[in-house]
């Protein structure tokens, strides 16, 4: 996963700095997937592909998706064993 999600060879992906913090996201589209980057103090701390979200989908679907959709939570600076979604 890190060469495809690391953003590099992009062309300019979308990027906002998170005013007042040292804290930065950047995303940009890899074909219909989505890929989302959480940089901290110019470091990479998190990154997350969305596979297939362009393509349309039929409300009902997308409604049955979002009662489902996941909430993870990662703590920055964890150790690798801390790394579990929770």
């Amino acid at each position: 996963m890190e060469g495809q999600l690391n953003g590099t060879g992009e062309m300019v992906p979308g990027q906002r700095v998170l005013e007042g913090t040292d804290l930065d996201i950047a995303y940009n589209l890899q074909g219909d997937d989505l890929i989302l980057r959480v940089n901290k103090g110019g470091v990479l701390v998190f990154r997350v592909q969305l596979r297939e979200a362009v393509p349309e989908l039929l409300e009902a679907r997308l409604l049955q998706f979002n009662s489902m959709a996941p909430d993870l939570t990662f703590r920055v600076g964890d150790s690798e064993e801390g790394k579990i979604a929770r």
